[in-house]
């Protein structure tokens, strides 16, 4: 009985520490879902970003140096697009590709995302900020 509880123990703190890699980060770029689900994420932490993607019958999980330059690039794009009074609309879409924009900071905590998709008039900035974290994605060509 107790090796039994002693596995179940290591099990369950190891499947705690598992996901840690997805709470240590300063900025997080995500898409997930559609008619074929496809999973992709971007976590940027000092000067390293983990890419992550899985699709159909594909996977990868890759390491890449982020400059300070392409960092500022995205904080700014962040900053001038005003990532936080960006309005979500919240019609119900169903089977919709949802893009997912984390920044965490000293001071804030922004989560935003267009699974209902964003209002109209807050489109452009939207596309916007996600045009860079594309930009760096096919820049370091990380979807293979």
């Amino acid at each position: 009985m107790k090796k039994f509880i002693l596995i179940l123990l290591i099990g369950t703190l190891y499947s705690c520490t598992n996901q840690s890699v997805f709470e240590q980060y300063e900025l997080s770029y995500s898409r997930s879902g559609g008619y074929a689900p496809i999973y992709e994420n971007l976590l940027i932490e000092g000067n390293t970003a983990n890419f992550y993607s899985e699709a159909p019958g594909k996977k990868y999980n890759t390491k890449a140096v982020i400059s300070n330059q392409e960092k500022a690039a995205i904080f700014k794009s962040i900053q001038t697009n005003d990532l936080k009074s960006i309005r979500e609309d919240y019609k119900k879409v169903y089977d919709n590709i949802t893009t997912t924009v984390k920044v965490k900071t000293p001071n804030d905590k922004i989560f935003k995302d267009d699974g209902s998709f964003i209002t109209p008039e807050h489109q452009e900035r939207w596309n916007g900020i996600i045009s860079v974290f594309e930009a760096y994605i096919t820049s370091k060509n990380l979807r293979q």
